[in-house]
């Protein structure tokens, strides 16, 4: 089974190359939990991934998808997936999921995280969204269990 150009199976060579843009894309999933705060700007987000990025030699690969011009995808609440970054504020008790990815040489690294924002007036919501967020973590790595088994 292939996938594009490349084949499904990697070498350990082509593994290595996958290692950078990895890394890169973490720094950039890093800097932006680290900014995500009630009061931000899904825009601020993706303009601090991007900086993050590009300082590191990578390309924001979304940007590579004709007609997308972000580096991330930022999903609030009940957005499923995909959310196009803008001027939506980000506030206290929400529950955020953020996609970014960098390529270097023609090789990409793609990862995504899910946060909820603190809201001290209200514990409850927290804690409420904190248990959706774990639950569906659990079932994404129950679902790659059964497929590695």
């Amino acid at each position: 089974m292939a996938f594009g150009k490349r084949g499904i199976y990697k070498s350990p060579a082509e593994l290595r190359l996958m290692v950078e843009p990895g890394r890169i894309t973490a720094a950039s999933l890093a800097a932006v939990r680290a900014a995500i705060v009630a009061g931000v700007t899904t825009a601020e987000l993706d303009a601090i991934a991007e900086q993050t990025i590009r300082a590191r030699g990578g390309v924001p690969n979304f940007m590579k998808e004709p007609g997308y011009r972000h580096t991330l995808c930022v999903s609030v609440n009940d957005e499923v997936v995909h959310g196009v970054p803008g001027d939506r504020v980000i506030r206290a008790g929400d529950i955020v999921s953020v996609d970014s990815g960098a390529e270097i040489g023609g090789w990409n690294g793609d990862a995504a995280f899910t946060v909820v924002v603190p809201d001290p007036s209200r514990p409850e919501l927290v804690a409420e969204r904190q248990r959706l967020a774990g639950a569906a973590e659990h079932s994404l790595w129950a679902g790659i269990a059964a497929l590695a088994t």
